[in-house]
């Protein structure tokens, strides 16, 4: 039997590896990042407290600290890794989990792909899904679970993934994208 986090250890039929790609937001990121740290040089180059006291610029410090640089360090460190193999489909979002998540053939009732192009940010506040795994792709993989669970993988290379579900997920699969999704 195999174990929830492993997978054998042969040749993965499909693999890909995604990270955030969005520009707008990276610069966004960035300038903020840029702009906390020009007062946080200015007050120690100048002496100068940029506030009321020294409090504020602890506060500006630990503030610069806690929000723009973790989330400028995972545009660049966190990704999210899909497997499909002939046992099942794999997941998981390093460097925050060392094991892959499985879902087996047999506990899967349908998947579909569909477009996400211009769907804009609509689809993420609905509650169709348990779980999204969505890094900001063109497309994305349907699961239905036997147990009424749904689940959304993101992929860019739609194409390639879309062959391998024909060949590995027998009747389970629909191998035409969906143009239009309802989100009611």
């Amino acid at each position: 039997m195999t174990n929830k986090n492993t997978f054998k250890k042969t040749y993965p039929h499909f693999y890909e590896r995604q990270r955030y790609k969005n520009p707008v937001l990276l610069i966004l990121v960035i300038l903020i990042e840029l702009v906390l740290f020009y007062y946080i040089l200015r007050q120690v180059l100048d002496d100068k407290l940029w506030g009321s006291g020294r409090f504020d610029s602890w506060l500006l410090i630990a503030s610069t600290i806690l929000v723009p640089t973790p989330l400028l360090l995972s545009f660049f460190l966190v990704r999210l890794d899909t497997i499909i193999t002939e046992e099942g489909i794999f997941y998981r979002w390093a460097p925050f989990n060392k094991n892959y998540q499985m879902i087996l053939w047999t506990n899967i009732k349908e998947v579909f792909m569909i477009e996400m192009k211009d769907k804009g940010l609509r689809w993420r506040f609905t509650h169709r899904y348990e779980e999204s795994h969505f890094p900001g792709s063109e497309y994305a993989l349907v699961i239905q679970m036997r147990s009424g669970k749904k689940k959304l993988l993101g992929t860019r290379k739609a194409i390639e993934m879309n062959r391998m579900l024909i060949r590995n997920s027998g009747n389970r699969y629909n191998s035409v994208f969906v143009e239009k999704f309802d989100f009611d």
